[in-house]
């Protein structure tokens, strides 16, 4: 989410076009961050059979990010999966805090 602000913040403020992708550098399935998720807060997650696909779906989503390199040259990332425990660990602060979303 923060590199996400990030690149919004420099679109908004010095950006020259008027559409860009903005998401993560690495391809990932829904399935697939079930599971991460699941690892990390422990618990098991049931994915249903594969061949449930939406009609007319593509099978594989990449986003092109070639603009966002061009223009703003971030080259570091969060990765995934410490994204998900930096919002999995503020969720649970949340809670215990007795906040409301």
């Amino acid at each position: 989410v923060s590199d996400a602000i990030e690149l919004m913040w420099r679109i908004v403020l010095r950006g020259s076009e008027a559409v860009y992708n903005v998401g993560g550098r690495v391809p990932v399935t829904v399935a697939e961050m079930a599971h991460q998720i699941g690892c990390l807060v422990g618990v098991p997650v049931i994915v249903p059979a594969e061949g449930n696909n939406v009609i007319g779906a593509p099978a594989a989503l990449r986003l092109d990010l070639a603009r966002i390199d061009r223009e703003f040259g971030k080259t570091t990332f969060v990765t995934l999966e410490e994204g998900l425990a930096r919002t999995i660990a503020w969720q649970r602060d949340l809670y215990s805090a007795g906040g409301e979303i």
